[in-house]
């Protein structure tokens, strides 16, 4: 970055600095904070910072007064003008994959009953694609959570589906649920 190198973890940095904040802080107001330096190193803290925006961490709200008289006022009275921020405080990270927890579920629920094979889990999860099921299977069949116990004839008539079975529900249970 011509010159200026990016300090190490800044978007921790970043974070603590605006959690600090009860209040609603401008770009400058962060970047002095910071004590970021003028030039290249600001578009790279900008770009950032709209991907806490966009990730809904950070609030964004535009305030451009009406006229140039407003904005003097504004400024003189301390009252940022242009893109402010806010920190959202109730913000949380994102459950780790949903659809894996719901097709972990769907393999332990139909092993309850027959075997089961990719298409019954995918089907009774809603999963999007075939792909990352089958994926996990064969991830749990090599970790022995799963075995494949036969084959039966595919629905549309052509070839054949593995079918599995979980191999200890309880152990299952506590280790992937």
């Amino acid at each position: 970055m011509m010159g200026q190198m990016v300090k190490a973890g800044l978007p921790a940095r970043m974070r603590e600095w605006m959690s600090g904040r009860s209040g609603p802080f401008n770009f400058n107001v962060m970047c002095i904070g910071l004590q970021i330096p003028q030039g290249p190193v600001r578009h790279y803290v900008a770009r950032m910072l709209e991907a806490f925006v966009e990730r809904g961490e950070v609030g964004k709200e535009n305030r451009v007064p009406s006229t140039l008289t407003t904005a003097f006022k504004k400024m003189m009275a301390g009252i940022p003008i242009g893109s402010v921020y806010l920190y959202n405080h109730s913000w949380r990270r994102p459950t780790e994959a949903p659809m894996k927890k719901k097709i972990l579920r769907s393999m332990r629920l139909l092993s309850f009953r027959e075997p089961f094979s990719v298409a019954d889990v995918q089907g009774l999860a809603g999963a999007p694609e075939r792909s990352y099921v089958d994926l996990l299977l064969r991830k749990l069949s090599k970790e022995n959570y799963v075995h494949c116990v036969g084959v039966r004839a595919c629905p549309h008539g052509q070839g054949k589906e593995a079918l599995y079975r979980v191999a200890d529900l309880a152990k299952f249970r506590v280790d992937l649920l």
